[in-house]
């Protein structure tokens, strides 16, 4: 049975192709170019409701969140579950519920608003960073522990990685490494990330 990902180059959709990578699957990258507002047509709508990227198309269903995507896959294949499973729900949860909103406005302002020639904003960048640092010293406790995220790569790198490259992380050793080993993955030159 095919796999469809209803994609665009932005930050979610590429949790799941690179999800689709490391686990070695066949799929279709179908674009919904948003700023052509892709998006917004009664088709899509029926493909996500949210009318938002992704929506992975797979074994007859549609997943439109990119967390349950990715919860789906990895227990679909086997494959990619984070080794601690309490932890690594928590910590994809995390990703959803805080870190997506919070990153989300460093994607925006330096990756988006030039591109819409449209000046950054910093203030609202220095306080995404001031709300995101408890949950850095949350990412820089599992480092020192472990390479990735939960012990060995999983679904929760898959989730923070596409935010990695928007984020201040100069402070944070640990975080810079990491960075520095996600994007030295064969699944991230594929993806053709754009930082």
């Amino acid at each position: 049975m095919s796999i469809t990902l209803y994609w665009y180059w932005t930050t979610n959709p590429q949790k799941i192709r690179m999800a689709l990578e490391e686990l070695n699957l066949k799929y279709t990258l179908e674009n919904i170019n948003i700023g052509k507002k892709k998006h917004l047509t009664k088709r899509y709508k029926r493909i996500n409701p949210m009318q938002e990227v992704p929506a992975l198309a797979i074994d007859g269903g549609i997943l439109w969140q990119s967390g349950a995507a990715l919860e789906y896959l990895a227990e679909r294949e086997s494959k990619l579950q984070p080794q601690d499973p309490f932890n690594g729900r928590s910590l994809l949860f995390l990703e959803a519920s805080a870190v997506q909103r919070l990153a989300g406005v460093h994607f925006i302002q330096k990756k988006i608003n030039p591109l819409i020639r449209k000046k950054p904003n910093q203030e609202a960048i220095n306080i995404a960073n001031l709300k995101l640092e408890p949950i850095y010293a949350i990412l820089d406790q599992q480092l020192q522990k472990h390479d990735y995220l939960c012990g060995d790569f999983s679904i929760v790198d898959c989730a923070y990685a596409p935010w990695l490259p928007y984020l201040d992380l100069e402070r944070w050793d640990s975080l810079l490494e990491y960075r520095r080993r996600i994007k030295g993955r064969a699944s991230w030159k594929v993806c053709g990330f754009r930082d």
